[in-house]
């Protein structure tokens, strides 16, 4: 996952591999994704008409990416790395809209 980033110490990868995997894990980041993909809707219902046609294709876009990152937690859980890369979607597209979120 991060290997080709580090061409330092391979313990050092795999500590790094390791911490990464924990943090993205199902047990970590299931809620919190289902969260996000539940209020996006509710969101984006409630403000579309307010927000830039690009910004409405983007955060649509977002929320098809954290839809895709739970897939992925459902059928492919242990697989760190599709997450790792399913993750940098959403953020490609820009800063998530946490307001959305706020409980």
């Amino acid at each position: 996952m991060l290997a080709p980033l580090l061409d330092a110490d391979p313990a050092l990868d795999g500590l790094l591999d390791n911490l990464v995997g924990q943090l993205l894990s199902k047990d970590v980041m299931l809620e919190p994704m289902q969260h996000l993909h539940a209020e996006f809707p509710r969101y984006l219902a409630a403000h579309a008409e307010k927000l830039r046609p690009d910004d409405l294709a983007r955060y649509r876009k977002q929320q098809e990416a954290v839809a895709a990152i739970l897939r992925a937690y459902e059928t492919e859980p242990d697989n760190a790395d599709r997450i790792a890369e399913l993750m940098t979607v959403p953020m490609v597209q820009g800063a998530l809209r946490y307001a959305c979120c706020q409980r």
